[in-house]
């Protein structure tokens, strides 16, 4: 497998790789207010939402004002919850206990009339809401691909050539024409993270104690990143965030964050904070920005000039 060489460059405690500069890195949330973890930026831009520690619950975070809002009181609502694409409604997944077995049901949160309606009742083995295709929902109900359209958006639209990517039982399963296909380009391997870049032409994963890959979809790898957990995409699909966190077996015992180039060769370390750990970072889908939690529950936003 061919191996890249990582440029790193400090100058004067910013970090610079090429054209990416880091601007700045300021707290949105302060610890007097509740740990917050797992941020994402609304396709506007007007919001942040985010989730507790155990992925229980939903806040949003008004940029404009400050105010932050606790609108989901739901179980699992915050692991992967997705916005329609025009921001007006958040996807997410409730997760229920019955006989110690867990049954999940698929949601549609309405920002503007704070109405929830349930798309899928409760059942086995649901994922939680896909990225695509985002002018509909996505998910799968025991290995079969669910897609429905968002309320008040019945634009028809054939979502039939879309690949839809997901993991199931540490598998990355590819849906696409109607055919469920196991993706495995590095063969066995517990697979993890994955997302199509923006362009719809490449993959984007991490396969467990082997690394962080962006292959096509013929299994072609285009680069090897490395390292880099909870990889994510620039919203232009030429970047690559990512966190480099290390453990004792029971906590986090350091993590920063890295950009990387998508053909691997420019690597930049945006924090460098030994009491500080980063993670969970997730671009802005309109503006070169990126938000993330500490692992004390604190969420920051940073700001890129990328020229």
């Amino acid at each position: 497998m061919k191996k890249y060489i990582f440029l790193v460059l400090f100058v004067s405690g910013v970090v610079f790789g090429q054209n990416v500069q880091v601007i700045s890195n300021e707290p949105v949330t302060k610890i007097e207010q509740g740990k917050f973890f797992y941020p994402q930026v609304s396709p506007t831009g007007e919001s942040i939402i985010f989730s507790s520690e155990n992925y229980d619950g939903i806040w949003q975070y008004n940029t404009a004002n400050g105010k932050i809002e606790k609108i989901i009181d739901a179980p699992g609502a915050g692991y992967e919850p997705k916005f329609s694409l025009d921001g007006t409604q958040i996807i997410y997944r409730e997760d229920q206990f019955i006989n110690k077995l867990k049954y999940s049901s698929i949601h549609e949160f309405d920002l503007k009339s704070k109405t929830d309606e349930i798309l899928q009742t409760k059942a086995r083995n649901v994922t939680p809401p896909l990225e695509r295709p985002r002018e509909a929902v996505a998910y799968v109900v025991n290995k079969n691909l669910v897609i429905k359209n968002i309320s008040n958006k019945l634009r028809k639209t054939d979502f039939s050539n879309e690949r839809i990517v997901t993991i199931e039982n540490t598998q990355m399963i590819v849906y696409q024409n109607g055919k469920r296909k196991v993706y495995a380009p590095l063969e066995d391997g517990s697979y993890l993270w994955p997302s199509v870049s923006p362009d719809e032409t490449k993959l984007l994963f991490t396969v467990a104690g082997v690394g962080t890959f962006v292959t096509d979809f013929d299994g072609n790898i285009i680069s090897e990143i490395g390292y880099a957990h909870y990889p994510k995409w620039s919203k232009d699909g030429k970047w690559i965030v990512y966190m480099e966190d290390y453990d004792d077996g029971y906590k986090v015992t350091s993590s920063e964050l890295h950009v990387v180039s998508v053909d691997g060769t420019v690597d930049v370390e945006l924090t460098d904070t030994p009491n500080i750990n980063e993670m969970y970072p997730s671009w802005s889908p309109v503006a070169n920005e990126i938000v993330y939690n500490t692992t004390d529950g604190v969420i920051y936003k940073l700001k890129l000039k990328i020229d």
